[in-house]
């Protein structure tokens, strides 16, 4: 999976370079969250309820389905940021609740639960197996978001209807017994992209 991992989720340069030590947006991350999720697909002209995500910003696509997953939820003040570097501690939180995980932290009742509680968890879960900590606020680098994305495809997803860890459920798994699918979302759990109409969707689940 490391050669998917470098090659179909977060490219290198023309140059034949990674740079592994530069930093990475917020917009890139979420593209890459979305990736590594192995979904790739068109969510072109659904509009963003972020402020600074505009229709036709190149990540808005992906922005907008790593925010209707739960993956991402913004600044708290109606903004993405989608230039701005992803700090460590968004970074970890992000990988964190792809998989689940943001319900463990929730339930935790460590304070704050932003960036205390999901940082313990991914202590806890191996998301920072092989990492050397990173500082809270501090932009976090290429190589540092792959190897945590790598991680997290390993790890057992957590069933958010239950809050119970479901053995072998991995993204790895899920990608060796997929087909990739290209279309335009229509719905995840709990959203539908389309106002006013209900998601049909259960966990786990995505609607093209």
């Amino acid at each position: 999976m490391k050669k998917q991992l470098t090659e179909r989720i977060l490219n290198g340069y023309e140059d034949g370079t990674f740079k592994p030590d530069q930093t990475i947006t917020r917009a890139e991350f979420a593209k890459v969250i979305c990736l590594a999720q192995n979904v790739d697909v068109n969510v072109a002209g659904t509009n963003s309820s972020f402020t600074d995500v505009a229709p036709d910003h190149w990540a808005a696509s992906y922005i907008t389905l790593a925010q209707a997953m739960g993956i991402i939820n913004g600044m708290g003040d109606g903004t993405f940021l989608p230039e701005n570097p992803v700090t460590y501690d968004q970074a970890v939180k992000m990988v964190v609740c792809s998989i689940g995980y943001g319900l463990v932290a929730e339930k935790s009742g460590i304070e704050p639960l932003f960036p205390q509680a999901y940082l313990n968890v991914a202590s806890r879960f191996n998301f920072l197996k092989g990492i050397s900590e990173g500082a809270v606020n501090e932009p976090a680098s290429r190589g540092l978001v792959c190897k945590l994305v790598d991680n997290m495809m390993g790890i057992n997803r957590v069933d958010e209807s239950t809050g119970e860890i479901v053995e072998g459920d991995t993204i790895n798994s899920s990608v060796m017994n997929s087909d990739k699918v290209n279309g335009q979302v229509t719905a995840v759990y709990g959203t539908a992209l389309e106002y006013g109409r209900t998601s049909p969707c259960g966990r786990n689940q995505i609607e093209i």
